[in-house]
């Protein structure tokens, strides 16, 4: 069977190299922050190779003592198809605290409370203890 041109083309997943030959595409993730699980999430689904290179040996280390979801990377997740699963391990915040080195209460704002109110997404917390 003869191929169309339409067929010989190379897809967005590949290149053609210097000889001639068509390689597959192969991106590199610097680190396995939130931004760099949700692009390999995204490659996945869209079948284009990946590897993500990590500095610390585990992806998600007890470093920090929580994760915020903000609402716009609320409605990214929405969009990815993984808000619901994100969801279902974590709680909106009701205040925004914010401590001083030696634990003196410099900040106490409603505004994760009033941004649920005012937006269609709210912000969101998980400890990660």
């Amino acid at each position: 069977m003869e191929s169309t041109p339409e067929q010989s083309l190379p897809s967005s997943r590949t290149s053609i190299s210097e000889n001639g030959t068509t390689d597959r595409l192969r991106v590199v993730i610097a680190g396995g922050s939130i931004a760099g699980l949700t692009l390999a999430h995204c490659l996945h689904h869209c079948n284009i190779d990946y590897v993500v290179l990590e500095a610390r040996s585990e992806i998600a280390p007890q470093v920090g003592a929580s994760i915020v979801v903000l609402p716009n990377g609320a409605r990214i997740c929405d969009q990815l198809g993984v808000w619901d699963d994100i969801l279902a391990q974590i709680e909106p915040c009701q205040n925004g605290l914010t401590w001083t080195y030696d634990g003196k209460l410099v900040i106490d704002s409603n505004s994760p409370r009033l941004t649920g109110i005012r937006y269609v997404w709210r912000i969101h917390e998980r400890d990660k203890h």
